[in-house]
């Protein structure tokens, strides 16, 4: 049945809260569809039988066992539709999990390569400075100003504290 509404259609007064709410209604009246079911009914075929016809048609009594032969035709139908339907959502499920996956590999891959190219500029640029940090050192020597190589020495030691040369000139 479809909803009709014969009021005042001015936007006061609760008119148009009362025109939306038939017009919700009317789409929930709607037949609902489905992608991977076909909109054919038994009324809608009979009626095009019964228009190619010229009239109306006279259907046959069957016995139980062709009405038990439609039922497992019918089954078996099904049974084909939602293996094809589980075939098709594999197939587009699948290349797009894996496309996820490949992406989320990638972007780990690429930060770790990040990672790895920062901490080689960071290891050069203190390179850098561990180099500067002992030929400071080493002039403060010639100068004889201990006190000033042992804080540069210090220096050098926070930076590459592994290293035999800064242990070495250090102690």
């Amino acid at each position: 049945m479809l909803l009709t509404y014969n009021g005042n259609f001015m936007f006061g007064g609760g008119s148009g809260a009362r025109m939306a709410q038939v017009y919700r209604n009317n789409i929930k009246l709607l037949r609902k569809t489905n992608r991977f079911n076909s909109a054919r009914t038994f009324t809608t075929t009979k009626k095009e039988y019964s228009k190619v016809a010229g009239g109306s048609v006279s259907l046959k009594k069957m016995s139980s066992a062709q009405l038990g032969e439609i039922r497992q035709q019918v089954l078996q139908n099904r049974k084909q539709d939602r293996q094809k339907n589980l075939l098709l959502s594999t197939a587009v499920f699948v290349p797009l999990l894996l496309l996820f996956a490949y992406v989320i590999l990638m972007f780990f891959a690429n930060e770790n390569a990040i990672q790895s190219n920062n901490s080689k500029l960071e290891t050069a640029a203190n390179l850098k400075h561990y180099n500067f940090y002992m030929s400071d050192a080493a002039i403060w020597l010639q100068q004889q100003k201990v006190a000033n190589a042992i804080f540069q020495y210090r220096k050098a030691k926070e930076l590459f504290p592994q290293k035999f040369a800064v242990n070495y000139k250090f102690t």
